[in-house]
């Protein structure tokens, strides 16, 4: 279904879920109050409809480099208005989900490797995802974690490496439904900037995401290392302005794979 159809029934229901009850008619307010309960779980349906919408018609641009949030600062703008989203978002939700006390004590890594696993489970459910390759705990996890710094990368690399970093794009869509929907977005395509620091996630991101969608970019801001810019279609900015992104996402447009 379109964004703009299931928008228009959204609005409909939201209206209904939030009418005020409480000066209703003795003689009306059951109806009137089946019909808010109706809505509000009408909500919950169609909400999971414009999520699943928002990913069939996302456009990722994973950008890199010293001026990477300078690009999302622009391009999120009153001029462009596009969504960005922190893909790291996924990693640190599953480490905030891990009870302090497995790094902070005597724990051994398999045991927070356990627990990370349950977390993703239920993590995978809230995203849609019913199936996905199951990890295994493996030599290079033995590490020295102390801190909820040391569990996000171990979450990193555990879901990069085996499961698998478009789970990180749909938890963007995910923590973005919400304010697609306030902003009336129905547009054809849903372009999302990915800032990350990393050149190992950017790559990551780049080769997992095409799972996704095959509208998967990679644009470098500023100073970025020679791995990121040899990537063959790197979009490459020395300088940052409003003009310079305005060609970059125009580039993009036509590029329209």
């Amino acid at each position: 279904m379109l964004l703009s159809k299931i928008l228009e029934q959204i609005k409909v229901n939201q209206e209904h879920a939030n009418a005020p009850l409480e000066r209703e008619p003795v003689s009306t307010y059951t109806g009137r109050l089946g019909r808010q309960q109706r809505a509000k779980e009408s909500l919950k349906d169609l909400k999971r409809d414009y999520r699943k919408a928002l990913r069939e018609s996302a456009l990722f641009m994973i950008v890199a480099g010293s001026a990477k949030d300078e690009f999302a600062s622009i391009v999120t703008n009153d001029t462009f208005k596009l969504f960005a989203a922190d893909p790291t978002d996924l990693y640190k939700d599953l480490a905030n989900r891990v009870n302090p006390s497995l790094y902070q004590g005597s724990h051994n890594n398999q045991d927070i490797f356990e627990i990370l696993g349950r977390h993703l489970e239920d993590k995978a459910m809230e995203l849609g995802v019913t199936e996905y390759p199951q990890p295994t705990f493996k030599q290079e996890y033995r590490r020295n974690i102390t801190s909820k710094d040391g569990v996000v990368q171990l979450a990193t690399d555990v879901i990069n490496q085996q499961v698998g970093a478009e789970l990180a794009g749909l938890n963007a869509i995910f923590t973005l439904t919400d304010k697609a929907i306030a902003a009336n977005h129905s547009s054809k395509t849903t372009p999302i900037v990915l800032t990350v620091g990393s050149d190992q996630l950017a790559l990551d991101l780049l080769a997992a995401l095409p799972r996704l969608t095959k509208n998967v970019y990679l644009v470098v801001a500023g100073k970025g290392s020679k791995a990121l810019k040899s990537v063959p279609g790197a979009l490459l900015i020395k300088e940052v302005t409003e003009e310079s992104v305005g060609h970059t996402l125009a580039t993009i447009k036509k590029s329209g794979k």
